[in-house]
């Protein structure tokens, strides 16, 4: 039995929407690999009708999975993830480039060999390129490089101090606004009840010390949180 399902990742250019396609083979029963595929859905912009999807040629049935599509700001290029199966937590995901019309797949200078590349996003001016990798450890981090009108890509620069040694940059996207448009920037991965919720834990643990430092953990983040205060 053969299933395939179309996933929830459109990207639109111009009237054009990518879509991702899995192809899954008797999932259920025996575990096998997941490919996926990149195709197009046109849709006209005065009816909204959508034209019958085409695979997009050099990122479909080539026995990988290809996923995370994205276009150049331009619509010239479309960088996307290869991997040997499935699309999430890859540990061999790699990023490759491809002409947005189809064509011959070019694997990127940017990645790290045997080390994931993953989630990437254009700058406004579709010469930069950050994308997130686990070279440097269990914990992903974001780096950028230089593409070029041909589609050339460069050695990649770390960006350094973007979070703490010990936490994940992940999802990276560029935002088309000045600096001084920033009110702040902050951290939001842990807050009070990420602590209350740890604190929990530890106790049911009969580890009372390390429950009882993260309930005043939390009650830094929220002076009034009662059940922290009273547990």
């Amino acid at each position: 039995m053969n299933s395939t399902i179309r996933s929830g990742y459109p990207r639109e250019f111009r009237g054009l929407i990518l879509f991702l396609v899995e192809y899954c083979e008797n999932l259920p029963v025996v575990r096998r690999p997941i490919y996926g595929s990149l195709e197009y859905t046109t849709i006209e912009k005065a009816t909204t009708r959508a034209i019958e999807p085409t695979l997009l040629p050099g990122a479909s049935d080539n026995g990988k999975s290809n996923y995370f599509p994205k276009f150049s700001p331009d619509g010239k290029w479309i960088v996307f993830c290869q991997s040997d199966s499935f699309m999430l937590l890859r540990p061999d995901s790699t990023l490759y480039i491809i002409p947005s019309a189809g064509g011959t797949t070019k694997k990127m200078r940017c990645n790290f060999s045997g080390k994931m590349s993953s989630w990437r996003s254009w700058s406004p001016n579709g010469k930069w390129l950050v994308f997130a990798s686990k070279v440097g450890g269990p914990f992903t981090q974001l780096w950028l490089t230089h593409i070029d009108a041909e589609g050339n890509d460069t050695t990649p620069v770390l960006l350094e101090h973007f979070t703490a040694a010990d936490r994940a940059s992940n999802i990276p996207e560029f935002v088309n606004v000045q600096p001084e448009q920033f009110a702040e920037i902050r951290q939001q991965f842990a807050d009070y009840y990420t602590h209350y919720r740890a604190g929990v834990l530890f106790e049911q643990r009969h580890e009372y010390a390390k429950a009882i430092e993260e309930f005043h953990n939390a009650l830094e983040e929220k002076p009034n949180h009662v059940e922290s205060l009273y547990l």
